[in-house]
């Protein structure tokens, strides 16, 4: 009896023992195979990684994937030597790729640059983006235009309240017209030496003020340019707008330097932008400039960003106009043909920012053009890289006329890049998702796909019971049944 009961009790200690392993490994490929059923075009398409909790259907329906764990457990269960049973199988919590402002989806975009990219492109990438700093002295060029404008409106009404009377000639009709006497013109050259004499065909200020009020896309496209038509057919019913499910994972973690340096590359590399359409049947085909603006159609995307490169490119040029002294000379020219001989020196001073902010407007919508047409425009120019003549306004009507090429110059996918790092991540990634979203969503079957029902972790509850083999002390309290419970989280990090 001694012996038999020492071979019984190491028996069931075996038993006991094995259905402890089994049942834990069982709960940790249980938790990480819910994980597997991963939603396949979001994959294939963005190799990101997400259990779609609706499963195609637009709801959020936790008690599925319970189910669907329950029975794969119990199946396999059957197949085991330990008569072990389910009790229970819930989910504690749970994470989606939206939450923490897109903080899971980042991370997994980080990792998908990873791999394409080595150490010391990483290296370079985060020293550009610690580095890169928004200037502060940024000049309102719009408003130097209007003041221009409005000062030479003055002097014309102060001109002619000064002038007395007399019968109609030809040389007061020229005036009428705005243009200025022999002796006036004189006067100004006199305290102008650099003078040369030229004839403005327009006035740039008035030209200038006249070409921003007209459509962006116009001036910078040719006429026979083919845009998409494309926009979203619900505009509110998508992640960055709509209140989105939020996930109960206690675990807070956000998305560090790196990771947001690589998730720019990630956007860079999986979204089209105009001038590079993948061919994909994807929702929009200008996918980075709604990253960036989130209009609600393609061409609404392409205007704010050719008025985003636009003002960029009209700071830099002023910069580069006001540090070139033989142009300013000619702003000083045209400044007096414009408002004539005059001592108000904060009137010439208003006139020849008006002058400026034109000619850097014009030069800036060439460089547009050059940059739409996938040509490269250079940052910061020097005398010889500069294309607009401030006299020949007109001229430049054309789309056809472009800025000068330079072969180290900054192209639009650059400037998306620095558009991007100046960009929050968290809305960025939020639009990204819009857009990988109502791409999923025209794929058949899974019409009711919501990025925020995409579960990316898990922490799962899992009880057990087996029964005894022996029953080692015979009593009437002790039940023949052996029970464990079970907490295994897993989560794509």
């Amino acid at each position: 009896m001694m012996v038999m009961t020492l071979l019984l009790t190491l028996a069931e200690g075996v038993h006991l023992l094995g259905v402890t392993v089994g049942q834990k490994q069982l709960s940790a490929y249980a938790t990480e195979g819910a994980l597997g059923e991963y939603n396949r075009i979001l994959w294939e398409e963005y190799g990101i990684l997400g259990v779609d909790a609706g499963y195609g259907k637009d709801m959020f329906d936790l008690s599925e994937l319970e189910q669907r764990l329950r029975v794969r457990l119990e199946e396999e269960l059957e197949d085991t030597l330990y008569q072990a049973s389910l009790t229970s199988c819930a989910v504690r919590s749970y994470q989606t790729l939206t939450d923490q402002k897109a903080g899971p989806f980042i991370r997994q975009a980080a990792r998908q640059e990873v791999s394409q990219m080595g150490q010391a492109g990483i290296d370079r990438l985060l020293e550009y983006v610690q580095g890169e700093e928004s200037s502060t002295d940024k000049p309102d060029l719009l408003s130097m235009l209007q003041k221009g404008k409005t000062a030479l409106e003055e002097l014309q009404k102060e001109k002619k309240g000064k002038e007395e009377p007399k019968e109609s000639s030809p040389d007061h009709d020229r005036k009428k017209e705005g243009e200025q006497s022999g002796d006036e013109v004189r006067s100004g050259r006199e305290k102008h030496s650099a003078s040369s004499g030229r004839q403005p065909k327009t006035n740039p200020i008035q030209t200038a003020l006249a070409w921003k009020s007209k459509a962006i896309l116009a001036q910078v496209l040719p006429p026979d340019a083919k845009l998409s038509e494309a926009s979203l057919p619900d505009g509110n019913d998508r992640p960055s707008k709509r209140k989105r499910i939020q996930g109960t994972f206690e675990e807070k973690r956000e998305a560090d330097l790196k990771d947001q340096g690589l998730f720019r590359l990630y956007l860079r590399d999986h979204f089209s932008r105009f001038g590079k359409q993948e061919g994909k049947k994807h929702a929009f085909s200008y996918e980075m400039e709604y990253i960036l603006c989130g209009k609600e159609s393609d061409k609404s995307n392409l205007e704010a960003m050719v008025v985003r490169l636009l003002a960029l490119r009209e700071l830099d040029n002023c910069r580069c106009l006001l540090g070139d002294p033989a142009r300013m000379a000619q702003v000083e020219e045209l400044a007096v043909l414009l408002a004539g001989a005059t001592l108000n020196p904060a009137v010439m001073q208003l006139v020849k920012g008006g002058i400026v902010a034109a000619w850097a407007y014009l030069e800036s919508v060439l460089d547009i053009r050059l940059i739409m047409a996938g040509g490269k425009a250079a940052l910061l120019k020097n005398p010889a890289e500069w294309t607009s003549d401030i006299y020949e306004f007109p001229a430049y009507l054309d789309t056809a006329v472009r800025a000068k090429e330079s072969a180290g110059g900054v192209g639009y996918d650059m400037y998306l890049m620095a558009l991007l790092l100046l960009a929050d991540s968290g809305d960025l990634a939020l639009r990204a998702m819009d857009l990988m979203e109502a791409s999923i969503r025209r794929e058949e079957g899974y019409g009711g796909t919501h990025m925020d029902h995409m579960i990316c972790g898990l922490k799962m509850h899992y009880g057990y019971e087996a029964r005894r083999y022996f029953q080692i002390l015979p009593g009437k309290n002790m039940l023949p049944w052996y029970q464990r419970e079970y907490e295994e989280t897993c989560a794509y990090q």
